[in-house]
């Protein structure tokens, strides 16, 4: 019965560690790469899915220059005019509208800065 009690005693400290340790990461730790990955882009919107205004407000262009470059990009697509898919703007359409992902946002900027490809 000692030891089946010991066990006991000393696993309490271990759980109680085990559960401060996780509402600090959950509190701090999980949510710092969303705020410290672009701090350029801090003063957008922080959704992670926005609309065509949305986009070229975080990508700091037109709405007119952005529906420039979908329509080139959608003319690439139909001809499978290129290699990686983050060569093109990334985008689904829903019910009729563009919906955009920053995550993929941010690839499609890092991919395009990077390789420099050039718009046909």
């Amino acid at each position: 019965m000692n030891k089946n009690l010991s066990t006991i005693i000393l696993t309490i400290p271990l759980c109680i560690t085990l559960i401060i340790c996780t509402l600090i990461y959950v509190n701090y730790g999980g949510n710092s790469y969303s705020t410290t990955t672009n701090p350029s882009r801090s003063n957008s919107s922080e959704n992670q899915v926005m609309n065509t205004n949305e986009a070229a407000s975080y990508l700091g262009i037109s709405v007119s220059s952005l529906e420039k470059i979908i329509k080139e990009d959608d003319e690439r697509r139909a001809s499978n005019d290129y290699a990686n898919a983050y060569e093109l703007i990334p985008y689904v359409t829903l019910d009729e509208n563009l919906v955009f992902s920053r995550s993929n946002l941010d690839q499609w900027i890092n991919y395009n800065s990077l390789n420099k490809t050039s718009k046909k």
